[in-house]
């Protein structure tokens, strides 16, 4: 645990503590940071990208609720579930290389709905997010397609063309506040679209940061957009704030990676209250890890917002550290050492290590949080007392677990989705 020692000290403010939410009472504004109960939108969860939820979470006794099981004809599970009010999507691929987007009840598990794209004009990536209704797809031919549930059919309710967004190529959109973000890989921009409408209701414009291109997907917290881009040497965040219905620049943050030729790569980007992590496979600065910028007077509800550029590196880890009101949750993996840590209060403590507990280290993905409880895939701790509440009899978590009131649900293996909930007393 040296290394955490060092990073403790080298970073200062870097503990990104957010503020407090109730689990009864999630407040009416789920401004990015959180997740609301009934709904995943994205991936990672909420718009933050920091895979914190307002739901309720289980702390007793769980049990299995339902299992979903796919046949090889059907495809292997090719990305997370997102989830919307009461209604599950995913994406499969078969045999012959044709994607499904499949819809389920996320109360019983079971199936609403199926489409195979068998058009080969059509190519869909392996990623969705679902706003508003509709679920929103990648084209690799430079397109957005979104799809609605009617009934027991998938019906396409959206499509968004290349040309739409000046020929560039759409990557990685994320949805908030009932709008999707779309940047654009060939230029600066950024464009929101309402969901159903075929232009975008704004976008930032170009010309703020030519040498820098795209670099995965923007995350949202309060009234900020932010975005990484880069080039072979640098990376950068741009910082859009969003007021009177238009996203408007307002700061570079500065640069990461002087001198140098590094490939740039998606970048993933967390905000919490008062710090933006990066987190790369790219050499940082020619040093391996994560990268943070601490951002000073950083309130998300007001107007006036001072965004200063401390920039700082984290060692590097195999999941990105995971940022909760009481401290940060980092996984240590280097051989022999492996530990789950929780930095809190600027002191570490080991929430459990694989030479203790071998079982707890099978399966290694982000952490969702809740409250005070982290599910960590196939077990759960509270990270107030910091005892492991309960274990899940699963064969391989091969994604994040998506939460929703008093159930999570587990992709296990490329073939099956199941549903846990919290035992009756």
């Amino acid at each position: 645990m040296q290394w955490l020692g060092q990073w403790r000290a080298a970073s200062g403010l870097v503990l990104g503590l957010l503020a407090t939410v109730g689990l009864a009472e999630p407040p009416a504004v789920l401004d990015g940071t959180l997740a609301a109960p009934t709904r995943w939108p994205n991936p990672r969860g909420p718009a933050s990208g920091g895979g914190l939820s307002a739901a309720r979470p289980i702390v007793g006794d769980i049990e299995l609720a339902w299992t979903l099981s796919l046949s090889p004809k059907d495809g292997a599970i090719v990305c997370p579930p997102v989830l919307w009010d009461g209604v599950g999507y995913f994406l499969t691929k078969n045999p012959k290389g044709l994607t499904s987007l499949i819809a389920f009840d996320v109360r019983s598990g079971k199936r609403r709905a199926a489409t195979t794209f068998t058009d080969k004009k059509i190519r869909i990536r392996s990623r969705l997010i679902v706003m508003a209704g509709i679920v929103v797809l990648e084209s690799v031919d430079r397109e957005l397609v979104g799809y609605r549930l009617r009934g027991s059919k998938m019906s396409r309710a959206w499509r968004v063309s290349k040309r739409h967004v000046d020929g560039s190529t759409p990557t990685m959109p994320i949805g908030e506040d009932g709008l999707v973000y779309v940047p654009a890989r060939g230029s600066e921009e950024i464009f929101a679209f309402r969901p159903g409408s075929s232009f975008p209701l704004w976008s930032t414009g170009a010309g703020r940061d030519v040498f820098h291109r795209t670099m995965g997907a923007p995350v949202v917290a309060g009234d900020y957009v932010f975005q990484a881009r880069g080039n072979n040497r640098s990376v950068s965040v741009t910082a859009y704030h969003r007021s009177n219905g238009e996203l408007k620049f307002h700061q570079i943050m500065g640069y990461l990676g002087k001198g140098g030729n590094w490939r740039p790569r998606p970048i993933q980007l967390t905000v919490t209250r008062d710090s933006l992590y990066l987190r790369s496979s790219s050499p940082l600065q020619t040093t391996k890890g994560n990268a943070y910028w601490s951002m000073q007077e950083l309130t998300w509800k007001g107007n006036a917002v001072e965004l200063k550029g401390k920039v700082g590196l984290l060692p590097e880890v195999p999941v990105a550290p995971v940022y909760h009101r009481r401290g940060t949750l980092i996984l240590e993996d280097r051989p022999p050492n492996r530990a789950w840590s929780f930095m809190r209060d600027r002191k570490i403590y080991a929430l459990t290590d694989v030479k203790i507990q071998p079982d707890l280290f099978r399966h290694t993905v982000a952490p969702t949080l809740l409250g005070d409880i982290g599910y960590f895939g196939s077990w759960a701790a509270d990270l107030e007392s910091l005892e492991i509440l309960w274990r899940l009899p699963v064969k391989s978590v091969v994604y994040r677990p998506v939460p929703t009131d008093n159930l999570v649900l587990i992709v296990d293996g490329v073939f099956t989705i199941k549903a846990f909930q919290g035992a009756a007393q």
